[in-house]
C-alpha cells in the first residue's frame, strides 16, 4: 500500500471513530470534530441547537530517503609532459598530494591539439598507478602546436568514491 492510500485509510478511520464518538456524545452542547488527514467530512450529524467546530490539520513528514553517505569526491590533478625527440606523451593522474592515483577501475585519459592525432587516447587498467607513456606521431612541418590531456572522472565501484574530472595544463611544443 503506498504513502497516499495508507493516509488516506488512517484518514478514514479517523473520521469514522471521531463520528462515532459524536454521535454517542449528542446530549454535549457543542462538539468539535477534527481529523489529522486530507479530507474533512463536512457531513457530520451535529444536533439542532448545538455547535460543531470542523478542522482538519495535514501534517506530511518525510523519512530519509537513504541512509547510505554520499560517496567521497577526489580532486585529481592531470600531469602531461610532450616528449618531441622520442615521441611519446607521458601522462600522470595524481591526487592533491602529488602521488600518482591507483584505483580498482579503469581510468580512461584522452588527449586533445593542434599537435596530436585526432581521437588519441589510452586507457589504465585497474590496479595500476595512474602512468603512462602514449606513443604518437608529431606533426612534420615546422610550427608550434599544442597538446593538452582530459580525465572525465570515474565513480569508483564498492563506494569508493569519486575521482573528480581534470585537464592538463595546455603544453605548447615547436617542430623546426
Amino acid at each position: 500500500m503506498g504513502k497516499k492510500s495508507t493516509t488516506l485509510a488512517l484518514a478514514s478511520i479517523v473520521v469514522v471513530l471521531l463520528s462515532t464518538m459524536a454521535m454517542g456524545s449528542a446530549s454535549a452542547s457543542s462538539k468539535d470534530l477534527s481529523n489529522s488527514g486530507n479530507i474533512i467530512n463536512t457531513h457530520q450529524n451535529c444536533v439542532a441547537g448545538t455547535s460543531c467546530n470542523l478542522s482538519s490539520k495535514n501534517v506530511i513528514s518525510r523519512e530519509p530517503t537513504s541512509t547510505t553517505p554520499c560517496p567521497q569526491e577526489s580532486p585529481t590533478i592531470l600531469l602531461l609532459r610532450v616528449n618531441v625527440q622520442q615521441k611519446n606523451l607521458d601522462v600522470e593522474l595524481t591526487d592533491v598530494s602529488g602521488h600518482a592515483v591507483s584505483v580498482n577501475t579503469e581510468i580512461t585519459i584522452t588527449f586533445t591539439g593542434t599537435g596530436v592525432p585526432p581521437n588519441l587516447s589510452t586507457t589504465i587498467d585497474p590496479g595500476n598507478e595512474a602512468f603512462d607513456v602514449v606513443p604518437f606521431m608529431p606533426p612534420t612541418q615546422p610550427g608550434t602546436y599544442t597538446a593538452q590531456a582530459h580525465f572525465r572522472g570515474v565513480t569508483l565501484p564498492n563506494g569508493d568514491g569519486i575521482l573528480l574530472p581534470s585537464d592538463s595544463s595546455v603544453e605548447s611544443f615547436t617542430i623546426t
